[in-house]
């Protein structure tokens, strides 16, 4: 048995998304532990209750700032003066914590992992941990993201065929890009110099700077392994990457040697809250309507979404012919949806695999779970992208011939409807969906994905240069 340790970044959908995975080695004899990068309780309990264990860092003192040091009886400049110099002492408190890299220490003499499966965004973690010859997987909730021919960057949803004009838009999404990066990586750079990160890992103020400070101080060879042809932050070549979607919702390409697709990342093992009697209701006594599922995830824009449901209400309130559930978020609070008619149930948070057995189509901000969820229920789907990979996704979809695309800032409810109309009375995107779910369904990537991380614990050595 082999203990290994699931460190994933904060938000449920990140967690879900790890939960196939994690049960699979699991049920081969392993121990699965979460460590926790969240200080959040709920994602305790949520872990326990899928069955896994749950580990915080325990021991890591952490520089706190002591605003009181010396400020007695100095007098007014006296004590202005202390508390400038307890400020300076702080940061330098704080910079020589990171850098000597000492909070895993004592987790993992006390765990003793075999294999550490890290999500791609912590890679200052992904740095420190090196030191201790641990067999290391980043793990990715995207499709592949390195930069490759053809392949418009994440952040634009323009859908590319086999043209010079889409080889030319492709490449200039990227340069595009590059241009915004290097613009904020020098400001970054300079702020960098004199704001600590946040927590000692991930400030995306100060990632350039830090980035090789901590490398550095690791004497880890950051220069010969980093790969920055992606959308959001570096790749690490030395380490073999997980990546949880489907390599057949991808555009057509080649990916890098260490990246490896490992089929869809839904679970449907997962344990989740059930249904409630009044969603039940709602759906059984409306089974002869189409019924319209819209969510834009657990982590959106209040205002811009806030109004694009109001929209959505519009279209199809009191409609004789369609019924929608509305899962609006946390953020949302549904008592400011004045007047909602009968046909339309909303509520902060719905079971969403359990709903999409009844749904025709959906309306979404186009995250790759949300995605996938459609594809393996046979939804067609609507994606309103705010953020992220969301364009990119959205992209994907339509090159599929899944769905459509929609402007969640722009839309109105007339445009919404009509959009909604051709979904429906257009066969091709349901016929499409079912053969994308087909082709999901008989790929054996996931087997593969479970063998290549079979194959890296106790293979220590590998991994280092």
């Amino acid at each position: 048995m082999a203990n290994i340790v699931f460190i994933i970044h904060s938000g449920q959908g990140h967690y879900n998304t790890s939960y196939r995975t994690a049960r699979r080695l699991q049920s081969l004899g392993n121990k699965i532990i979460y460590l926790d990068s969240t200080h959040d309780a709920k994602f305790k309990a949520e872990i326990e209750k899928q069955g896994f264990e749950f580990a915080k860092l325990a021991n890591v003192n952490f520089p706190v700032f002591n605003q009181a040091k010396g400020l007695k009886n100095n007098g007014f400049f006296g004590r202005k003066m202390s508390y400038l110099k307890n400020i300076l002492q702080y940061f330098q408190d704080r910079e020589l914590f990171v850098l000597k890299g000492e909070m895993y220490a004592d987790f993992i003499e006390s765990t003793k992992p075999d294999l550490i499966i890290l999500d791609f965004n912590f890679i200052y973690d992904a740095i420190i941990l090196a030191k201790y010859k641990i067999p290391i997987m980043m793990w990715s909730v995207f499709v592949s993201a390195t930069r490759a021919s053809n392949i418009p960057h994440f952040h634009f949803s323009f859908v590319p065929s086999d043209s010079f004009y889409s080889h030319f838009i492709s490449e200039m999404t990227w340069e595009v890009f590059n241009i915004y990066k290097k613009t904020n990586n020098w400001f970054y750079s300079v702020l960098g110099r004199f704001l600590p990160t946040n927590n000692g890992l991930s400030n995306e103020l100060t990632r350039n700077y830090w980035l090789h400070k901590v490398a550095n101080a690791q004497n880890f060879p950051l220069q010969k392994v980093a790969d920055s042809r992606r959308p959001f932050w570096i790749g690490l070549n030395n380490y073999p990457e997980l990546i949880s979607s489907p390599k057949d919702f991808d555009f057509p390409r080649c990916v890098k040697s260490n990246e490896h697709y490992i089929g869809h990342a839904i679970d449907f093992d997962r344990i989740r809250e059930p249904m409630s009697n009044e969603l039940n209701d709602f759906i059984s006594d409306r089974k002869h309507k189409t019924l319209i599922y819209c969510s834009l995830g657990t982590q959106h824009q209040y205002n811009e979404c806030f109004k694009f449901f109001c929209e959505v209400i519009k279209a199809f309130g009191n409609s004789e012919n369609y019924s929608v559930i509305m899962s609006v978020g946390s953020v949302i609070d549904i008592g400011k949806f004045e007047s909602v008619p009968e046909n339309i149930f909303i509520a902060n948070n719905v079971p969403q695999l359990e709903v999409l057995e009844f749904t025709h189509v959906m309306l979404t901000h186009g995250g790759m779970s949300s995605v996938v969820e459609c594809i393996l229920s046979g939804v067609p789907m609507i994606v309103f992208p705010t953020a992220v990979d969301q364009p990119g996704n959205a992209a994907r979809v339509i090159y599929h011939g899944l769905g459509l695309k929609g402007d969640v800032r722009k839309d109105k409810a007339n445009v919404i409807r009509t959009k909604v109309e051709q979904i429906l009375t257009t066969k091709s995107f349901k016929e499409k969906i079912l053969q994308m779910r087909e082709k999901i369904s008989q790929s054996n990537d996931f087997e593969k994905g479970i063998d290549l991380i079979n194959s890296q614990i106790f293979h220590r050595e590998k991994q280092y240069i």
